[in-house]
């Protein structure tokens, strides 16, 4: 009998860790999506300064990035891009993610 209720506790067990995998609410962190004109770029520090048009982190901002020098053809442009986060304060030094493209 005891080797059944072994079976029965392991099997107990999985269905329950199968249903909450299943059912538990997934949290995933959102990206800002943001518009504006890149005004300068600095290699040595990999950062972008953006003036930001979007409502949501309107002003001139600085922003890293993986490597600066690739934004170069960009400089003066109006571009569409996300950030690490989805909230801008100000003051506040985010990453810029991969992908930036210039918008109208």
């Amino acid at each position: 009998m005891s080797r059944r209720k072994l079976y029965c506790a392991i099997i107990c067990f999985f269905i329950i860790a199968l249903a909450s995998a299943l059912f538990c609410p997934l949290y995933a962190e959102d990206e800002l999506v943001l518009i504006g004109i890149l005004k300068s770029i600095n290699p040595k520090t990999n950062t972008v300064i953006v003036e930001v048009k979007s409502s949501s982190c309107r002003g001139l901002r600085t922003f890293t990035v993986g490597n600066a020098i690739e934004l170069d053809d960009f400089i003066n442009q109006k571009i569409r891009f996300q950030i690490d986060s989805s909230v801008c304060k100000k003051d506040t030094l985010y990453r810029m993610l991969p992908g930036v493209g210039v918008t109208k």
